[in-house]
């Protein structure tokens, strides 16, 4: 068995490591099964039993899991020990945000685990240019570092935001030419850049027009679909933490426990206000529709993107 652990927050960059590393294991073994993707919330013990059990007719088709901090913890000792007799020649990727949730399970698996990758995410400012830097480098085009960092102020630090952007830029200039301020400037100049975060704010406020305009906008622009989507999992997931806590507490005694920053508590608990309890939890259910649907699951995801924010900003969605 030849198992990855990948561990870190940023869903763009667990997602696309565990890309690259699939496909090259699936070159190396000469598998021509393909990838089964579940997430971890919804697995059970016959999937388990199902795709971890060997297999007689050759090596079982290379298995990715996602967000193990979500399984099911009575799920914990009978993952660990099919794991630990899975398939000689079986491909199994999973993947874990890092946090404390399920951290048990990760250590335990990374006993057994071929490889184990940590994913940093971009904090710093260095960082944020080293991984354009990185991107045009993979893409064989040459930017100055002035050039790079002038991509970073036009687009903003999301990192499947700036990988877009690289990539548009490498397919719209001609082979071979370095990238200059010029060509930064030519492109996002007089644009008003949005990043997933912008059109998550004009759907979590319920304003359809604004949303949709800037959901065809932000995509025209280079935005991915799943930046957007991740953009508001991470809004609903700051508005939950705060709907379990007293309105009379502050912002500021609340930022330690919650581990927000004042400011985010206080927008999540406005934003709460445009949401029943209901329509708050039917929110959280098409978000994981549509993050399935983005990662695969649907034959068009623009479409799928465009319907959620529909539904989501429609006046009748209580």
């Amino acid at each position: 068995m030849a198992l990855t652990l990948v561990i870190g927050n940023d869903e763009f960059l667990v997602n696309r490591e565990i890309k690259k590393i699939l496909a090259t294991s699936i070159n190396k073994l000469e598998s021509t099964n393909a990838p089964i993707q579940l997430e971890a919330v919804e697995l059970d013990l016959m999937q388990i039993g199902e795709y971890l059990s060997p297999s007689l007719f050759g090596a079982p088709p290379p298995l990715v899991v996602n967000n193990l901090q979500d399984i099911d913890q009575d799920l914990f000792e009978t993952l660990n020990s099919l794991l630990s007799d899975a398939d000689s020649e079986q491909i199994i990727m999973i993947s874990h945000d890092g946090g404390v949730k399920g951290k048990g399970l990760v250590e335990k698996l990374k006993k057994i685990a071929t490889n184990v990758i940590s994913i940093e995410p971009l904090k710093t400012e260095s960082s944020k240019l080293e991984f354009l830097a990185n991107e045009f480098k993979s893409l064989k085009r040459k930017a100055a570092p002035e050039s790079i960092s002038a991509l970073l102020n036009a687009v903003g630090d999301d990192p499947a935001e700036l990988a877009a952007a690289a990539s548009q830029l490498n397919s719209d200039l001609i082979p071979g030419k370095n990238i200059e301020i010029s060509d930064i400037e030519k492109y996002y100049a007089g644009k008003a850049q949005l990043s997933g975060f912008d059109v998550a704010d004009a759907v979590i406020a319920r304003n359809q027009v604004a949303a949709i305009s800037m959901v065809r906008k932000a995509i025209t622009n280079g935005v991915e679909p799943i930046a957007i989507c991740a953009a508001l999992a991470a809004q609903v997931r700051a508005m939950a933490k705060v709907s379990s806590v007293a309105q009379s507490i502050k912002s500021f005694e609340l930022a330690g426990e919650l581990g927000m920053p004042p400011w985010q508590i206080d927008k999540a608990r406005k934003a709460l206000k445009n949401w029943t309890p209901k329509a708050f939890t039917k929110m959280v259910e098409l978000i994981a529709i549509l993050d399935m649907d983005l990662k695969g699951a649907a034959a068009d995801p623009l479409y799928s993107l465009e319907s959620t924010v529909l539904s989501l900003t429609d006046p009748e969605f209580r």
